[in-house]
Order: C-alpha cells, then structure tokens, then sequence
C-alpha cells in the first residue's frame, strides 16, 4: 500500500479503503506481517470476475448492432463536433 500512495500521491485511507474492497470482493488476498498490511492478487476471484465479465460481455451474444463495425453511428465524431 506504501508503494501506492507515494508513488500516486493518494491519501493513505483512501488506498487502504479500497483495497479493503478488493479484499472483499475476493479479488486481493492480504495478510498482516510485522505490522503491515501485505496484499497480493488472489488468482480464484480475478478467474471468477474475467467468468463474470466474460459472461455478461459474450460477443457471440451481442446483437449486429453493437458488434465492432455493426453500427455506422458508433465510434465516429458527429457532424460539427468540437465546435
């Protein structure tokens, strides 16, 4: 955790916070060693998340429209944009 609030310059509650999150999630493992908090990435719940994502995000699901290049619309700056 030291690593990223000296390095990203974020409050150390607000680091601690969230990784407590990420913990809770089952997405980092931690353990107590000498007075620290050790985290490390649990590779059971980043597998179950990517089963998620995977899951809800299926390209073979998705309709024409929302494939890659199924929507003209899509991705492109409209008429006039940035004015």
């Amino acid at each position: 955790m030291r690593e990223l609030v000296e390095t990203e310059g974020l409050p150390q509650p607000l680091v601690s916070h969230h990784l407590g999150v990420l913990v809770g999630a089952g997405l980092l493992r931690s353990r107590r060693s000498d007075g620290f908090t050790m985290y490390a990435v649990d590779p059971a719940g980043l597998a179950a998340a990517a089963r998620t994502v995977f899951g809800v995000l299926d390209p073979d699901d998705l309709t024409p429209v929302a494939l890659p290049g199924g929507n003209p619309a899509c991705c492109r700056p409209s008429q006039g944009a940035g004015r």
